[in-house]
């Protein structure tokens, strides 16, 4: 890969942010004799590089071809998706994964991106400091952690219902991206004020949403399972009890509220227990 040091040399060196070989620079200019190859420059017979540097690079100034530089993070944000090989480098070697833009504005497989995207709140792990859940209805359920800046919010319906039909537990494995379940993970302040709660006091602050992407970091196409096992309790739902286990969930930040994306996460393993779930609030 390129160095951004050698970037800055190349933009200066050539427009459109196409590179000579460094071997053939100096050749092809006029000499005092006259002489000169079919690069140099003339009115008569045009310019033979420029033709090729115009080819080298489209309108708006992108790499065409291997007289470029190839910067696949040059005109996109920390946490892009991006292309590691050039289009026309058939030789490249990609790492195998998906990748993508880093902080430093490299192209670079997600597991060797050290550093978050500078705005970036949500970090692998998280999950582990989601001490606090709860739920209601048939069916929602929630889990923050101990100053609710990140929550995790499922809605599903009717699974309370279905279990007190049955009059025992049931358990039901979704996709993490399927239709039926409304999933996400918000991080701001006094994210679940609204959720299980008729008596409001305070309006969430919301700063990021994540939502999950159903592709894993390197590139397959799993993603991952949202497993609920629901316990009747009355014919009503009253003290009906819920537990959620969210295995190996990959999340993509969408961009609401501020419009940037950020390096994916995997909520590897969260389990939520015995949640109260089937009554009303109020």
């Amino acid at each position: 890969m390129k160095t951004r040091e050698h970037f800055v040399w190349v933009v200066a060196a050539v427009a459109l942010g196409c590179a000579l070989d460094p071997k053939t620079v100096g050749q092809g200019t006029d000499s005092d004799d006259g002489s000169g190859d079919a690069s140099a420059s003339s009115d008569e017979s045009g310019d033979a590089s420029a033709s090729a540097g115009a080819t080298a690079s489209s309108d708006d100034g992108s790499c065409t071809d291997a007289t470029c530089v190839w910067e696949p993070c040059a005109e996109l944000a920390c946490g892009a998706s991006c292309e590691f090989c050039a289009p026309w480098d058939t030789d490249c070697d990609a790492p195998g994964t998906l990748t993508y833009c880093s902080p430093e504005g490299a192209c670079e497989p997600l597991g060797e991106i050290v550093e978050p995207c500078e705005d970036q709140v949500l970090q692998p792990g998280f999950e582990g400091g989601m001490s606090e859940r709860g739920g209601c209805r048939d069916m929602t359920v929630w889990a923050h952690d101990p100053v609710a800046g990140i929550a995790v919010h499922l809605d599903v319906d009717g699974l309370v219902a279905i279990a007190a039909k049955a009059g025992e537990t049931i358990v039901v494995e979704y996709a993490a991206t399927d239709p039926a379940l409304a999933l996400e993970i918000t991080v701001g302040s006094d994210l679940t004020a609204w959720t299980c709660n008729d008596a409001i006091t305070v309006d969430p602050t919301i700063t990021e949403r994540w939502a999950p992407s159903g592709e894993q970091p390197d590139g397959s196409d799993d993603p991952g399972t949202v497993s609920i096992a629901v316990t009747p309790g009355d014919d009503d739902g009253i003290g009906a009890v819920a537990t959620v286990t969210f295995t190996g969930v990959p999340w993509q930040r969408t961009g609401e509220p501020d419009g940037e994306l950020s390096v994916p996460v995997v909520l590897e393993l969260l389990v939520l227990e015995d949640v109260s779930v089937g009554w009303l609030p109020g």
